[in-house]
């Protein structure tokens, strides 16, 4: 089943009295004015933001998984806030996080399969994989070409004069054509559509793999180092799947 999508801002305002609705609508379809006037039905309707600290968070519908159907959400302010923000071409799928070292951060740009990758969305594949583009030991440092388009189908980050996707993290990325692959086969899924998929790279390049894993696991790995050789006297083994005397490389 799906789970529901949040989005979230803030309100300009440190006071948690300000009121924030989020009209979800779908872009391809027009409600009758009954139907807009209501905002409750399944193509139009609003969501009540909780607001905290300045900030504002609204969960939306779960809603099934297509590409078939994209939608516009808006977050308005009624009161006690400034501005009001919308989101075009808005699809509901499946969102992976990619974090991790070096080898989680290597570009698509340096793989053999990079030019393969290029032609197949050239062609019209892969259209569902939707990426947070650029290089994540970059983060927040948007191209000056797109500085609003950090988030985008693969289609649009491949056609760009210096393309996006070179930049992107080609274990996550390959991860996402794999995925595709796998979920639309035609013998195991005959006639299913590809779901949307978006990927955030989160991954920095030369970072420690504690940074990456809970405490949970690293109290398992007992007389364990890291990358520098310090020692860490780590015990109270309580993940399964661990196994003593483990060494960072």
């Amino acid at each position: 089943a799906p789970m529901a999508s949040a989005v979230y801002g803030f309100t300009g305002s440190a006071s948690d009295a300000a009121v924030v609705d989020v009209v979800v609508a779908a872009s391809d379809r027009v409600p009758d004015a009954g139907m807009a006037a209501s905002n409750q039905t399944p193509d139009v309707y609003t969501v009540r933001a909780n607001v905290s600290h300045g900030r504002w968070k609204a969960l939306l519908r779960p809603t099934p998984a297509s590409q078939a159907v994209s939608y516009t959400v808006s977050a308005i302010c009624r009161s006690g806030c400034t501005g009001n923000a919308t989101l075009h071409n808005v699809v509901f799928g499946e969102v992976w996080y990619c974090a991790g070292q070096s080898n989680m951060w290597l570009p698509v740009k340096y793989t053999y399969h990079r030019n393969a990758s290029y032609a197949a969305i050239a062609a019209g594949k892969f259209n569902n994989i939707r990426i947070m583009a650029g290089d994540s030991q970059t983060n927040g440092l948007l191209p000056p070409v797109a500085p609003t388009a950090a988030w985008m189908p693969v289609a649009m980050a491949t056609a760009m004069p210096s393309p996006l996707l070179d930049e992107f993290s080609a274990a996550c990325y390959y991860f996402a054509e794999a995925l595709t692959e796998l979920l639309t086969d035609p013998v195991e899924h005959p006639g299913a559509e590809a779901p949307p998929i978006g990927l955030v790279n989160m991954a920095i390049g030369g970072s420690m793999i504690e940074e990456w894993v809970t405490r949970e696991v690293t109290v398992c790995a007992t007389n364990g180092f890291h990358h520098r050789r310090s020692s860490m006297p780590l015990n109270e083994c309580r993940t399964q799947s661990c196994t003593n005397n483990l060494e960072f490389i």
